[in-house]
Parts: C-alpha cells; sequence; structure tokens
C-alpha cells in the first residue's frame, strides 16, 4: 500500500508539471507505514534457524523474533540463491554470484525501495503490478547500486581415502606331532612248543629252540652272542669273499658273514645236527641270503663216510663227534650223522674259514689241506686243548700249522687280535684265535 501511494503521489506530480512551470518536487512528510514482512519460499526448505524453523510464507506476513520490527518502507526478501546454504549471519556467507552485500546482519535502516539481495530479486520487491498506474510509469526506475561480487575460496575438498581391504589373517600353522618311532621291547616271538624266532641286536632274526639253556637263551633274552667275538670275526669278512663255516648252531655268524660278503660272495655251512641245521636253514631264507649261503647238513671230518654224534636239545649247540655223549645232560643222546672232507665240499677259492667244532678242529683242517694251501687263507676257531686232546696231540698239531707258516692272535674281550708265539699254543686257556700267514687285513691288532 505504501508503494502504491507513492507512485499515485509521483503521478499526481508529473501531470502537475506538464501543466504548470515545472518546480522543484514536494516530498510528502514520511509516515511510518505498516509494510509487509514476507518470507520467501526460499526458506521453506530451511533447516531450524535461530529463531526456530520457517514459518508458511501462505500464511504468516511477520517476521519471528529477533527481526526488530521497525516500519520500512520495503519488504525484506531472502533470495532463493540461499536455498540451499547452511546457517547466515546467523551463518556462513551467501552465494557471492547473487549477493550484492556482505554477510554481516542486516542494516535496519528505513529506505524507500525494496532492499534485495540480488539483480535476479528486483522483480521480488514488486510482487503484483500496480492496476491504476498510467502507462507514462515505465519512465521511473530504481536506482540499485552495482553488485559487488565477493569470491571466497572454495574448501578443498580431500580425496577419500582408498579403501584396502585388511589382508586375511594368515592361518596359524597346525602344530604336527612326529610320534617317536616305537621302540621294539620284543625280542621273541614263539611259533610253537619246539620252535621260535629271536630278534638279534644286529637286525637279524633266527629260529631257535626254546628248550635250549645256552646260545638259544641268550639269543632270547639279550639278542647277541659272543659280542666281542662276533666284531672280531665282522671286521675280517671283506665284501666278495668265499667263507665256510663248520658248527653254524643257530646261525648268529652266518647271517652276520652273509650280509658282509654281499652278492658276490658266498658261504657254505656246516651244521652236523639235524634239528639245528633245519632251523639255519630256516633262518637263511627269512633273512633273504638264500642265493649266497648254502647249509651243509654233514659233520666235517678228515675223511668222508658216517660217524657217531650226541646231540640234546639243552644244549643244541654243544654237539661233537663221540660215543659218549652223557656229558652234554640227561636228555642226551646218540645219532649217526655223514660226514665230509672241506676239500670235497668247496667249489670256489676259499679265503676265510670260521670253525666252532667242540675240539674236532685238528680233524677238520687235516680235511681242507688244499685250502690251506692258498697264501692269505685266514681261519678262525675255537682253541680248547682240552677238547682237543681227546682228538690228536695238540703240540704235534702246533707245529703242523706253524709248519706251514701260520701265526696266532688271540682274539682279547675288545675285539683286538693278540699275537702269540707258536710254542705257547699248546698250553693256551680256551679262547677264539686267528691263524694267518700274514696280519690279517681289517683286523685290529693289539
Amino acid at each position: 500500500m505504501a508503494i502504491r501511494s507513492i507512485f499515485l503521489k509521483l503521478r499526481a506530480m508529473v501531470l502537475a508539471t506538464q501543466a504548470e512551470p515545472r518546480v522543484p518536487p514536494v516530498r510528502a512528510p514520511r509516515r511510518p507505514t505498516p509494510a509487509r514482512r514476507i518470507w520467501t519460499p526460499a526458506l521453506q526448505v530451511r533447516e531450524p534457524l535461530p529463531f526456530g524453523p520457517a514459518p508458511d510464507p501462505a500464511t504468516t506476513t511477520r517476521s519471528r523474533a529477533p527481526f526488530s520490527r521497525t516500519p520500512v518502507r520495503a519488504a525484506r526478501v531472502w533470495a532463493p540463491a540461499l536455498q540451499t546454504r547452511e546457517a547466515l549471519p546467523f551463518g556462513p556467507a551467501p552465494d557471492a554470484a547473487t549477493t550484492t552485500r556482505s554477510r554481516t546482519p542486516f542494516q535496519r535502516t528505513l529506505v524507500r525501495a525494496a532492499r534485495a539481495w540480488a539483480p535476479a530479486l528486483v522483480r521480488r520487491a514488486f510482487p503484483a503490478p500496480l492496476e491504476d498506474s498510467p502507462e507514462d510509469v515505465g519512465d521511473l526506475t530504481l536506482a540499485l547500486p552495482p553488485p559487488v561480487l565477493q569470491v571466497e575460496p572454495e574448501p578443498a575438498i580431500e580425496p577419500e581415502p582408498e579403501y584396502l581391504p585388511e589382508p586375511e589373517p594368515e592361518p596359524e600353522p597346525v602344530p604336527v606331532t612326529v610320534l617317536a618311532a616305537p621302540v621294539e621291547t620284543q625280542r621273541y616271538f614263539p611259533i610253537s612248543a619246539d620252535m621260535g624266532i629271536a630278534r638279534l641286536t644286529d637286525g637279524h632274526f633266527v629260529y631257535v629252540d626254546p628248550l635250549d639253556e645256552a646260545v638259544g637263551a641268550h639269543l632270547i633274552a639279550r639278542g647277541y652272542w659272543e659280542s666281542w667275538i662276533h666284531k672280531a670275526v665282522c671286521d675280517l669278512v671283506q665284501p666278495g669273499d668265499h667263507i665256510i663255516e663248520v658248527g653254524a648252531n643257530f646261525g648268529v655268524y652266518t647271517l652276520a658273514m652273509a650280509r658282509l660278503i654281499g652278492e658276490e660272495g658266498s658261504l657254505l655251512s656246516f651244521e652236523a645236527n639235524p634239528d639245528l641245521a633245519a632251523l639255519v636253514e630256516r633262518s637263511i631264507k627269512f633273512n633273504g641270503y638264500a642265493g649266497r649261503a648254502r647249509l651243509v647238513a654233514k659233520a666235517a671230518a678228515d675223511a668222508p663216510g658216517e660217524l657217531s654224534f650226541g646231540v640234546s636239545r639243552r644244549n643244541a649247540g654243544g654237539g661233537t663227534l663221540s660215543t659218549d655223549p652223557s656229558g652234554l645232560g640227561t636228555d642226551s643222546r646218540l645219532i649217526t650223522v655223514p660226514a665230509a672232507r672241506l676239500d670235497d665240499e668247496a667249489d670256489q677259492d676259499v679265503r676265510l674259514i670260521r670253525m666252532d667244532a667242540e675240539g674236532s678242529e685238528p680233524l677238520i683242517l687235516r680235511g681242507a689241506k688244499r685250502l690251506l694251501k692258498r697264501p692269505d687263507i685266514v681261519v678262525i676257531m675255537e682253541w680248547d686243548i682240552i677238547q682237543m686232546a681227546s682228538r690228536t696231540d695238540v703240540p704235534d698239531y702246533v707245529a703242523w700249522l706253524s709248519g706251514m707258516g701260520f701265526r696266532f692272535w688271540r682274539i682279547q674281550f675288545d675285539s683286538t687280535l693278540l699275537e702269540v708265539p707258536a710254542a705257547d699254543m699248546a698250553a693256551l686257556s680256551s679262547c677264539d684265535v686267528v691263524m694267518s700267514r700274514e696280519p690279517p687285513p681289517g683286523g685290529c691288532i693289539a
């Protein structure tokens, strides 16, 4: 209404100047007239302001506190450009592209025309056209100050950190429990009342008679027999050797020598006790030496034929050529066994002979004269002058051997070889000796 009255007065003044000489216009006294306070639709989408949420412009004509309600001649308008702003004076500055004043709080002075924030809002100063304004009112313009642009740098947008997936944790290693190899505690595996298998400490298995109280009992309980002699014999065996054994007993030395000679060597083993011969033959096959070891179930002697032989299960290894086996025990008995000479049975160039024949060694060597002619032959035998005296004259026997150039070494308990003069051999106590023309290769000479 105030704007309408202003224009009506201006019209009257213009008409008066056309009829009369031009005089300075007279302004009407300034009367404070109420003016409408308008909230633009731009505030409809605002969040709550310092004085609360924006009112509905369709039903509200006045502002809320803290705006002062002093009369002004034009409405105060918020630019649509501020629809998306956060907070005003009461907040950050409006957009510089559409704003002509600073963002200090509004100056609340009386003006004659509407105060706009942007040229784009000039049309907002006159929300409705004048119905009764003359056509020449178009000459009347409102002088608005040129807009002053205030450009503020846009805040730098920090790039969002790239999302890197967290590495999957490595699976924990599964603890592996390594079980120790089971310790073989069982040494004897019975098969029947008359036979079983004993595990030896060198890894072989031998068939034994569980009623034997000498060698068999030691093999079942301990797994070895005469360990110092066993080592000395093994030291003297070389790969590829051809060996003859007389008195295999349960086959402890038979298996050890068969392993050491390898596939190129050969072993001929004599055992006169038929019960022991059957067990030794089983042991040879069980341990896989059938291709290099052969058992001869005969007694070795100085002449072929048949001999009386005493046997006993309680002392199976004590069988001997005898006509009175009472010394073997209450279960002893006499049997007849075939006899053969080593020279007749050996088909190889023998380098080593091992004997344990319970005093029959002089008879056996007299049946191996051809084999003893080999210069490097080695003989390992039991030396018991009491047992040998029942077969031959011991001093003559020693003289015969020394006459062929043989020397003698005694096997000590540490498996070393101690040389014994030939003159002392006729009185040497029971032991095992090594006989050779030269120090035996492989032997540990003391």
